[in-house]
């Protein structure tokens, strides 16, 4: 039923003052206290600490012993948190998944070949290596379907850039879940194979090569969705 639309609530105002602060802080700086903040704001500490709230939510800040609430970090670590409920039941978004996680894992091909690290490439080679070997073995798919989502998010972390890491939990937790629910246990195992072949992209930083491997490993997502005819619109 709707209702009269009603004028602006305290805690909306409080949420939108206090983020204004927080965007001119650092990662580590300390937040007043509820008591200081409320009396700057003229409100409530219990507004205060209902506005405080949705930022911890969103991971922005964290309490900390003896220090209070500090910024954690300048972006929501999981934006998409509250579309997810509405994307798990809706038989479009698992196919509008795979063509955004192309489209994402793609483009940051160049970025992660320049940045990667040495360790980085050695952790990646031991999950690669790791989910070849268990692949098949139908008693560590969970294990193996937990490896992929390491290494898949690992090379997006590989491009240094913290709006891509963002999307992380969307395009590659959340999109796993959805396939890993989704798809027969035989079909499971399919599209590990590029993994290894994938890492020595990195290692030898041949951004085009990864590319090519990226988009040819996450089509099969796509060809395997249309013969289940579970992303089909």
């Amino acid at each position: 039923m709707l209702e009269p639309v009603k004028s602006r609530s305290a805690v909306d105002a409080a949420i939108e003052n206090i983020g204004k602060y927080i965007s001119t802080l650092q990662v580590g700086d300390v937040l007043p206290g509820e008591r200081d903040l409320a009396l700057k704001l003229r409100i409530s500490r219990n507004i205060t600490r209902e506005a405080l709230q949705h930022f911890r939510t969103l991971g922005i800040i964290e309490s900390r012993p003896k220090i209070g609430a500090t910024v954690a970090r300048l972006l929501p670590e999981n934006p998409y948190a509250g579309y997810m409920p509405f994307l798990a039941v809706s038989r479009h978004s698992l196919k509008e998944l795979v063509e955004l996680r192309l489209i994402l894992e793609s483009g940051c091909c160049e970025l992660a070949a320049a940045n990667i690290t040495a360790e980085e490439v050695a952790r990646l080679y031991d999950l690669a290596s790791a989910i070849n070997e268990l692949k098949n073995d139908a008693d560590q798919r969970e294990a193996v379907w937990k490896m992929d989502i390491e290494f898949h998010s690992a090379i997006i972390r590989a491009s240094r850039n913290s709006l891509l890491d963002s999307l992380i939990p969307l395009v590659v937790e959340f999109f796993s879940e959805m396939w890993h629910n989704s798809v027969p246990n035989s079909q499971r195992s399919t599209g590990y194979d590029e993994h290894l072949q994938m890492v020595d992209a990195l290692k030898n930083k041949d951004a085009a090569k990864l590319r090519d491997l990226v988009v040819s490993h996450i089509k099969i997502y796509n060809a395997i969705g249309k013969k289940g005819d579970f992303v089909e619109r």
